[in-house]
């Protein structure tokens, strides 16, 4: 047997390892050698950045369709004459390099950050803080020649050298010019000589340094800082600009101070023309259009609606809208004329919103989002205003009470009581003393409800409004539940579908389906359902919803006047500032919300939810109902009918006073009769108001 020394196996075993390493890394070479070629063979052509300053760009134009295949909108871009790199100012490419990618004239090729942040994330974390997740300009010139929106680690290596290319190919004005020439820039512009035509109507060489900083500003995010959608956000990013370019020298403290002022004013005008004819889209419905391109550019990405030729296919019944837009615009039209104090400035105006749904599929049936009183109106109060709901946030509080055992009968305490420094008070401040549940919804009592809430917890009112659809914050306390915390028109509608399906919460849906140029299709939608409370809590609910039209604060305006089962609230913020009503029947679920879009400004004195949202909900209601055929709401089993005594929630005695049916879960119903009015009858003792309005104060000493 052989026996070899401790040296010789050391050198036997580094002589393998070593031809296992020289093995291992031919092979890793050959790999990597095929797999770069087959890389560089798939690499988009640098060609496709021909800058041509006297192109005009005709992509394929998206298509937007109603429920009924109408078409209601057309994006199509139409660039105009791209700018030679002399004609854009200083201040503007000054503005874009600082903000977006301030290594840009010093960086040559990518650097080692870039590098790191291309490979594969490592198991332990961020790589000591080098993961870098911003692009350079020269990567976002690059980026649009990709087809997808992948981002493997192949689609990053193949963008980094196709960078380097780029950065050898191009000097770095080339590649700023053709950078600013193709950026989108909103509203279905691309490059800054269209976006200047867009915004300013002239050209991108006569823009003032005020207007070139909020151009910068609108790289990346257009929409959010849009000067016609967002001029608060759009001003507010504009002096972010201008700070930049102060901090790094590019202008001083006095220009920037000098570009500020009057900027709000310039705002507002930008605001109410509108944008150039830069862009030729066909748009009947504009507050429903914008909410759709938002939402497939989330999607497909900004290039895509605007060059690739979709056909989306929407939920919008186009009939309805224009009945609603007609009754809101003629109803805010009456309410501002009548405004003792008319108003004189745009802002001032009374303005609204008017969001209908389908309850059991979700489907946005009608979207306005305002008057349309000036040329371009372009706010969506049905989505973007938060305002407090008053007690149209109320049924979210009975409906946690309802399922946690309480009845439409149970006796609630209406009296004087203080939280603290906190007193809440009722309509002309009087107090009825013992009464049900149902009256104190049917009736808007607001103290009756804070009792309420105070029994159950705010945090429980929270998790019911939640699981229904509200999405926005809420207040964890007791003032929850007198509408104080600020929603949305689309999420109140939301919100209460499970009252009219049955307990099941949908969530708004506005696309069908989308198809490509060539008829493909590219996405169905389908409704999105959770069961959020039982279909007996629900039930119960819609009984008591139904008596606020009936008996309550929405009789007065809506009493027989449908003609077939409706329910729905009111609801009033403080000192009338905000306006609601909530309302539905089996297929349509409407809410109406009346207002100042600055908030917090009284309307007028019992400008409540009654008396001017309720109307417009009745008037919108009468004009589509012939279209919607008569339905019934469905009652599930499991509800029981009992008579009661309404002064004391048992079951009614044959010498009570005064009886009534209720409705029940079954094994909630009183299991006792009424003992109070045994022998001769008394005096009934419970107070009835005739009072048609109600009103949310909150009080604080």
């Amino acid at each position: 047997m052989t026996v070899l020394y401790p040296h010789l196996q050391m050198k036997l075993l580094i002589k393998l390892l070593l031809a296992t390493a020289c093995f291992i890394i031919i092979a890793l070479s050959i790999a990597s050698t095929l797999y770069m070629r087959d890389i560089l063979k798939g690499l988009p052509s640098l060609s496709l950045l021909k800058d041509d300053t006297t192109q005009e760009y005709h992509d394929l134009s998206t298509s937007v369709y109603s429920n009924k295949d109408e078409l209601i909108a057309v994006f199509t871009v139409i660039r105009q004459r791209m700018a030679a790199f002399k004609e854009i100012p200083e201040y503007l490419t000054n503005a874009v390099v600082l903000t977006n990618d301030p290594d840009f004239y010093q960086r040559k090729g990518i650097t080692l950050k870039k590098i790191v942040s291309i490979l594969p994330p490592l198991p332990f974390g961020k790589r000591n803080g080098l993961r870098e997740t911003g692009q350079t300009i020269t990567e976002e010139l690059l980026t649009p020649l990709f087809p997808d929106k992948e981002n493997t680690f192949q689609r990053r290596l193949e963008l980094a050298i196709l960078t380097m290319q780029a950065e050898k190919m191009f000097t770095k004005e080339e590649i700023l010019s053709r950078y600013m020439n193709r950026v989108f820039l909103g509203h279905g512009t691309y490059g800054v000589e269209a976006a200047s035509q867009c915004y300013f109507r002239k050209a991108v060489k006569n823009l003032t340094l005020a207007e070139c900083a909020l151009l910068a500003g609108l790289f990346h995010t257009p929409e959010e800082f849009s000067p016609f959608i967002h001029p608060d956000k759009a001003a507010e990013r504009q002096k972010q600009m201008l700070e930049a370019m102060v901090k790094s020298n590019c202008i001083t403290q006095v220009k920037a101070m000098d570009a500020e002022r009057g900027m709000e004013k310039k705002l507002k005008r930008i605001s109410r023309k509108g944008p150039g004819n830069i862009k030729t889209t066909m748009n009947n419905v504009p507050y429903f259009v914008e909410y759709i391109r938002e939402n497939v550019f989330k999607d497909y990405g900004k290039n895509a609606i605007y060059k690739k030729g979709l056909k989306v296919y929407t939920t919008l019944d186009l009939g309805f809208q224009r009945q609603a837009e007609m009754v809101l615009k003629s109803a805010l039209m009456r309410l501002n004329e009548n405004n003792p104090e008319k108003p004189k400035k745009i802002d001032s105006r009374i303005e609204g919103a008017l969001i209908a749904l389908d309850p059991t599929t979700g489907q946005i049936k009608v979207m306005v989002g305002g008057s349309g009183i000036r040329g371009f109106d372009r706010m969506n109060r049905a989505i973007y205003t938060h305002r407090q709901p008053g007690s149209a946030f109320k049924p979210f509080v009975y409906t946690a009470a309802i399922d946690s055992g309480f009845t439409a009968a149970t006796l609630l305490n209406d009296s004087e009581i203080s939280y603290g420094k906190w007193k809440p008070k009722n309509y002309e401040d009087k107090f009825l003393g013992t009464i049900t549940l149902r009256y104190a919804l049917e009736q808007s009592i607001n103290v009756a409800s804070v009792k309420l809430l105070n029994k159950l917890g705010a945090k429980k009112a929270i998790d019911y409004a939640r699981r229904m659809g509200i999405e926005s914050r809420l207040d964890n306390d007791l003032s929850l539940c007198l509408g104080v915390s600020a929603v949305t028109p689309l999420e109140m509608a939301a919100a209460y579908t499970p009252f009219a399906n049955s307990g099941i919460a949908v969530k708004p849906m506005a696309v069908r389906y989308i198809k490509d140029y060539e008829g493909n299709l590219l996405n169905v939608c389908l409704p999105i359902r959770k069961q959020a409370i039982s279909p007996q809590t629900a039930y119960i609910m819609l009984d008591m919803l139904k008596g606020v039209i009936e008996r309550g604060t929405a009789r007065a305006t809506l009493r027989n006047r449908l003609g077939r089962e409706a329910a729905g609230k009111t609801g009033t913020s403080n000192d009338c500032a905000d306006a609601w009503f909530a309302g539905f029947i089996p297929q349509l679920i409407t809410c109406v919300w009346v207002g100042h879009d600055k908030g917090q400004i009284s309307m007028g004195e019992k400008m409540c939810g009654g008396e001017i949202a309720a109307p417009i909900w009745r008037d919108f209601m009468l004009k589509v109902s012939p279209r919607i055929p008569p339905a019934s709401f469905i009652r599930p089993h499991g509800i029981i009918e009992t008579v009661i005594d309404p002064f004391t929630g048992m079951k009614a005695a044959k010498d009570c006073p005064r009886t009534k049916k209720e409705i029940f879960i079954t094994g909630t119903e009183p299991k006792g009769s009424c003992t109070v009015h045994l022998g001769p009858p008394k005096k009934a003792v419970l107070p009835r108001i005739e009072v048609e309005t109600e009103t949310e104060e909150v009080v604080s000493e």
